[in-house]
């Protein structure tokens, strides 16, 4: 679900489907995201600790789902529908799919202020032309 909300704005900061990649293949791809833009040693700090802090977010967010799955299949098999339990569920989703929304919003708006107009080109480019499945990391694939 992360992967597709924040896919666009953080794999230029080298990490599409944040959560769930394992941190090895996330330095990778950002080096080489990195390498390829010309930030230079203060942008990568500041990007990798905005990656870091996404990271924190999404996996706080993704944490208020546990127990989600369970909770929908008691519904699906009950007897009769309880649109009560079912409310809730989805109160749940929407406030994790809030909070993965307000982290991108966060991340985009201080992309703004760490990369220029050049660099900033240069990552919309890498984005229109590889997609978030380009790199070769078996960890991941």
């Amino acid at each position: 679900m992360y992967g597709i909300l924040i896919g666009g704005v953080l794999i230029a900061a080298g990490t599409a489907r944040l959560v769930h990649r394992n941190k090895h293949c996330q330095q990778f791809i950002l080096r080489r995201v990195l390498k390829r833009i010309g930030a230079t040693d203060t942008q990568r700090n500041q990007i990798v600790n905005l990656v870091a802090r996404c990271r924190d977010r999404l996996a706080g967010a993704r944490q208020k789902l546990h127990g989600t799955h369970e909770d929908l299949a008691t519904v699906i098999e009950a007897d009769t529908l309880d649109t009560g339990k079912l409310e809730v569920i989805e109160a749940r989703l929407f406030e994790s799919i809030g909070e993965g929304t307000q982290t991108v919003r966060d991340a985009v708006a201080e992309l703004f202020t760490i990369l220029d107009t050049r660099q900033r080109g240069l990552l919309a480019q890498r984005l229109r032309s590889h997609g978030h499945r380009s790199h070769h990391c078996r960890a991941c694939h």
